[in-house]
């Protein structure tokens, strides 16, 4: 295994393991753990599917094409709107949420060197230095990101071996499948790394084998760690009573109070530091994966009409971005109930129908397949439908 290849792998493990992995414990509370790794394993080869289905649209245009290209050859305009409007509603979003929260982190670790620094410096500063890391481009934030993956591999490790003396197998429970809709979106979101294919086609060198392999082990790393942190924390805190995980699920703050109560229940204080720790480690990665996401579409999609160089990509990359932490950090509060729903439409959704366009409306020349055909495609078309259908249900 060559060492772009294993960088590869680690972006989209980057990607896809965000902060959000600490929340599944609490959200699959009432659903249990042996349903929610049901769940898990179908969202899991859903967007794996779709994330392959995606790699042979972006195959089949030009080197250096993203989602913009890639809309505009197999759906036409509408398509290309579409894709435009789900892409930067949804990667700004996210993108908001982790400077928002690297920001803090960051003016906290100032903090401990005796820097004192406002909240909106804090989030000037950190921006800065991530858009220097994705101006840098792809290679840089490949080092970058191998590095910061170690650590959060090992503080991961260290963490899971802190609590497994703790466990009690009696805390863990079939659950019910009818609580699986509150946890349903959240788990579909948590495989949501398509974004990162067309950065790793062009670092690859358009080898399909590879991307095909690097997208099959990136994405199921994921679903182990998923899986293996929910049967943890699930058998150390007990899912009941005032202190259990469905009333963690309900608090205001749901994380800080769930790495409170097992700091408290385990009686050690290195348990809240290295969740501290694998918590910001998984805000910068998944940072560098959607911020190099949304500049190559930037890029893909600007460059080439209007001729702007690397820099203008960059800064329209994070000002955007930073503009909302700095003045109104509360108007994408609402934006992040649709995550999920976005998440669906823009990596399951629209690579399904690009798919069905290029091979059996524009019969479009291409140098890799994924297996399955229109009975394939059908099913993921309607459970993408379906999911979305069931995401817009779920907020009213």
């Amino acid at each position: 295994m060559n060492k772009q290849f294993l960088g590869g792998i680690l972006l989209i493990i980057g990607t896809c393991i965000g902060g959000g992995m600490l929340a599944l414990p609490v959200v699959t509370a009432e659903t249990g753990f042996l349903n929610a790794t049901m769940l898990l394993l179908i969202a899991f080869i859903v967007m794996t599917y779709s994330a392959l289905i995606l790699t042979e649209v972006n195959l089949s245009v030009p080197p250096g094409s993203n989602l913009m290209s890639m809309a505009a050859a197999t759906l036409g305009k509408p398509g290309v709107l579409v894709t435009w409007f789900v892409y930067l509603i949804l990667l700004y979003t996210l993108l908001s949420a982790y400077i928002a929260g690297g920001s803090e982190l960051f003016v906290n670790l100032m903090r401990l060197i005796h820097i004192s620094l406002t909240t909106q410096i804090g989030a000037i500063l950190f921006a800065t230095l991530f858009a220097f890391f994705t101006y840098k481009g792809i290679g840089f934030v490949d080092l970058l990101n191998r590095g910061l993956m170690s650590g959060k591999m090992l503080a991961f490790i260290l963490l899971c071996s802190l609590l497994v003396p703790h466990i009690e197998s009696g805390n863990l429970h079939y659950g019910n499948w009818g609580n699986a809709n509150n946890a349903l979106m959240m788990i579909f979101t948590a495989f949501g790394f398509g974004v990162i294919i067309p950065s790793i086609r062009d670092y690859f060198n358009n080898q399909a084998h590879q991307i095909r392999l690097a997208v099959i082990i990136g994405s199921f790393v994921p679903l182990v760690c998923y899986a293996g942190w929910i049967a943890i924390v699930q058998s150390t805190v007990t899912s009941y009573g005032p202190h259990g995980l469905i009333a963690i699920n309900h608090a205001e703050h749901p994380i800080a109070l769930l790495v409170n109560i097992i700091t408290e229940q385990i009686g050690n204080r290195w348990v809240g530091m290295f969740v501290y720790f694998f918590t910001s480690i998984c805000i910068l990665t998944a940072l560098l994966g959607v911020s190099l996401s949304l500049s190559d579409f930037l890029a893909d999609g600007l460059k080439r009409k209007l001729g702007l160089n690397q820099f203008m990509i960059t800064l329209l990359t994070f000002l955007p971005p930073l503009s909302v932490v700095l003045f109104k950090p509360d108007i994408f509060i609402l934006g992040l109930s649709y995550a999920g729903i976005l998440c669906i439409m823009l990596l399951l959704l629209i690579p399904t129908l690009m798919v069905w366009s290029k091979r059996y409306i524009k019969k479009m020349p291409t140098t890799y397949q994924v297996f399955g055909g229109k009975i394939c495609l059908a099913s993921n078309l309607i459970a993408g439908v379906g999911l979305i259908i069931f995401g817009i249900y779920q907020l009213h």
